[in-house]
């Protein structure tokens, strides 16, 4: 097996859309060769993956047979996870002008790396492949995944960084200021930079961050900041229940996926009448999918009642105005233009 890095894009929504592009080499990998390529890791709900594509030999109808199989991989610390996840997913062969060239797709299962990725029943002939390689652009191959989860979210990654709670009540060794309105928390870059890639590109950079070693928070409360750093010297968020909504989006914001994964789980677990459209709306701004997907069917399943709730109702209004102010723009633009068609006629 061989990793190549490519390029990974990774986008989340109600399904999480992986775009994975790699140099091909068609000299090596050609149709009567077995050989398997693996891409980088990439993040889903704190999970981590890769794709892979590999040429496999098979036997069909008393015959060997090649075929090309994609396919989707959960890692955690280089072992398998024992827990299985209950997803389906599909991988695309792109080709020029972004159309699908080949497709392998997978139905809802339990899946778990413990066992042999899933042999799908459409494979791809290793020579159909092979023969349609110079129709992808300039010898790179890309894969387009489309994952989703099914009722029961993934679970949590487990947190590997020891309880550093104390080092941040005592403030010791402390080498950075994180600055929240008129009030200040001592941390360490290195623990803030281990969670935080946003973080680590602030004290990488020439920004204020890493030259005064001062970080001004000014679109969140205090004690949401606060909870923000326990969580991170502690993998744990007691106060998580009451600022689940404002946690949500510092992790959003931090990208600290293992918080996020706990704000949106807290969430699926509160969806009710009175909330169901509040959290649909942040999971669409924050890219919660699994809880975007749950807020959307508790709604649909209990509509009626929904719809008599205020945040509907506000809901409906918001639209509506801006469907008014659109139709109000359009008929001003056409009156705008009559106007200007007479003036033309007149002046003839």
């Amino acid at each position: 097996m061989e990793n190549l890095a490519g390029s990974l894009e990774v986008a989340s929504g109600v399904f999480h859309n992986v775009t994975w592009t790699f140099m091909f080499d068609t000299q090596r990998y050609t149709p009567l060769a077995c050989w398997q390529v693996e891409s980088d890791r990439f993040w889903i709900l704190g999970n981590a993956c890769k794709l892979g594509l590999e040429n496999i030999r098979r036997l069909c109808n008393k015959n060997y047979v090649w075929y090309v199989d994609a396919y989707l991989i959960l890692i955690v610390d280089d072992q398998p996870k024992r827990d299985s996840i209950e997803l389906s997913y599909s991988i695309h062969a792109m080709g020029k002008a972004n159309c699908k060239l080949f497709s392998w797709a997978s139905k809802p299962k339990e899946f778990s790396p413990e066992q042999d990725h899933e042999h799908f029943d459409k494979n791809v002939n290793a020579n159909t492949f092979l023969a349609n390689i110079k129709v992808f652009a300039k010898d790179m191959l890309t894969l387009r995944c489309e994952i989703i989860f099914g009722e029961n979210p993934p679970p949590l990654p487990e947190c590997h960084l020891p309880n550093q709670l104390r080092m941040l009540m005592d403030e010791k060794y402390t080498d950075v200021t994180v600055v929240v309105g008129e009030r200040q928390i001592r941390a360490h870059k290195v623990v803030l930079a281990a969670h935080s890639p946003v973080f680590d590109a602030m004290f990488r950079s020439d920004m204020q961050e890493s030259s005064q070693n001062v970080i001004e928070i000014d679109d969140f409360d205090y004690e949401v900041v606060q909870e923000m750093m326990t969580y991170i010297y502690s993998d744990s968020s007691p106060k998580i229940e009451n600022l689940v909504c404002s946690l949500l989006r510092a992790a959003d914001k931090y990208e600290l996926g293992r918080l996020k994964a706990l704000c949106e789980q807290t969430l699926c677990d509160k969806v009710s009448v009175d909330t169901a459209v509040e959290y649909q709306a942040l999971a669409v701004l924050y890219n919660a999918a699994q809880l975007q997907r749950i807020a959307a069917a508790f709604i649909a399943d209990n509509i009626f009642n929904v719809q008599k709730t205020d945040d509907w109702q506000r809901m409906v209004q918001m639209f509506s105005l801006s469907y008014i102010c659109q139709k109000d723009k359009q008929n001003v633009e056409h009156d705008d233009k009559e106007d200007r068609d007479l003036f033309k006629i007149k002046s003839i």
